[in-house]
């Protein structure tokens, strides 16, 4: 998948009045993970939907006041050939009746195959006391910071009745690019390193389950619930254009661990102690590698002015050869270091995955040292001057 692509259909999509960049990017995660999906949103975002996926064919089921299971069982059996067409459900005012996610669920499992995701919508749902169970159906669950829309009435009382707001974008997801794009991110793989990070953060919950309030919710950790996690962590890498999940994509879960509201900030915290451990682990061994490129550097430094002082301008082979041979094994060790900073960054210094909140960029970068990104432009430098010698050798023999 182009990244470019995602980011421009996000942007476009969020460029229209009342429509909000964070319900767009966890429909998407939603969708290409195939997986249910509560947004803390308004109705609006159900607009949103409509042109990520061109063609989709989208049923919008109104949960209304005071309605029970089996009325919606019953709505259900009334439009069951609408719902088996769907590529997307959205349950609007979702908070009446969260147990209608059992029914439908059921009623769709073997049936619907056309069916990518399972949207609900409240934007009240995070004003809910009693949440847990609400949210215990959903590992993707979001919380949207949308703005006031008090602050838009002039506008709209202004536009011209007759103005589209939510147009349709030529460049949306087409049904079949959706599926072939499901079936591909589930090949992404998972690297030893977000292993390594995950199985630290299951650590931590473990005891964090251990020691919470006693009349708390567990977190959910079972097998099933994690297997959804990591096929969210391979959606976002295969949005990004990534073929592996790497260590920005576990942000994600603060947006799918939690069980209760006021979980989430322990569990971010574990989040970042995990991925903090893990780069510092992984590279260890950079101030070892650092000294190798300075001492290269002496060494070279030292023929130089050896051969400016005996005014000769000429490398000998010998030095040639161990300068290449010592580059080589420094080259070797810096390719080894997968986490390097130019996995998460482009060439221009941006932070290069979509989908992580504002908060976690800066936190990751925090975790990356100066020095880390002084020993890349040593070797960038290095590289540079070795390929600068090798050539001026051929062209002078």
């Amino acid at each position: 998948m182009n990244q470019a692509r995602v980011k421009l259909i996000i942007e476009k999509l969020t460029s229209k009045e009342f429509h909000n960049e964070e319900s767009i990017k966890f429909c998407l995660l939603g969708i290409f993970s195939s997986l249910p999906n509560f947004i803390n949103s308004s109705p609006a975002c159900i607009e949103d939907i409509k042109y990520l996926i061109k063609g989709a064919n989208i049923y919008k089921y109104d949960i209304e006041t005071n309605e029970t299971v089996k009325d919606s069982i019953t709505k259900f059996k009334s439009n069951w050939d609408e719902i088996l067409n769907a590529n997307i459900i959205i349950i609007n005012n979702f908070t009446r009746l969260p147990d209608i996610m059992l029914p439908l669920k059921a009623l769709l499992q073997e049936e619907n195959k056309n069916l990518f995701s399972i949207i609900a919508i409240d934007e009240n749902g995070f004003n809910v006391t009693k949440d847990y169970d609400i949210f215990k159906n959903f590992s993707l669950k979001t919380k949207i910071d949308f703005f006031s829309y008090n602050d838009q009435i002039t506008k709209l009382v202004n536009d011209d009745k007759h103005k589209k707001l939510y147009l349709p974008i030529e460049d949306s997801f087409s049904k079949e690019e959706l599926r072939y794009s499901i079936n591909n991110s589930k090949k992404v793989i998972v690297t030893e390193e977000v292993m390594i990070a995950l199985k630290i953060i299951f650590s931590k919950l473990e005891a964090y389950n251990e020691n919470k309030p006693e009349f708390d919710e567990d977190v959910i950790l079972e097998k099933e619930r994690w297997k959804e996690y990591i096929s969210v962590l391979k959606a976002s890498a295969f949005l990004n254009g990534r073929s592996m999940v790497n260590l920005s994509d576990i942000f994600l879960l603060k947006k799918m661990i939690w069980s209760q509201k006021n979980q989430i900030a322990d569990i971010h915290s574990i989040i970042i102690e995990a991925i903090n451990f893990t780069v510092n682990d992984t590279c260890k061994n950079l101030k070892k590698y650092s000294m190798e490129m300075v001492n290269l550097l002496v060494d070279m430094t030292r023929s130089f002015k050896l051969m400016k002082k005996n005014n000769d301008n000429s490398i000998r082979n010998i030095d040639l050869i161990e300068w290449n041979a010592a580059f080589d094994k420094i080259k070797k060790n810096i390719i080894e270091i997968k986490y390097y900073s130019r996995d998460f960054f482009d060439a221009e210094n941006f932070f290069t995955n979509i989908f992580i909140d504002e908060d976690d960029k800066e936190h990751f970068l925090n975790i990356f040292k100066i020095d880390d990104k002084l020993i890349f432009d040593w070797y960038s430098k290095l590289k540079t001057i070795i390929n600068f010698i090798n050539n001026e050798k051929r062209l002078s023999i």
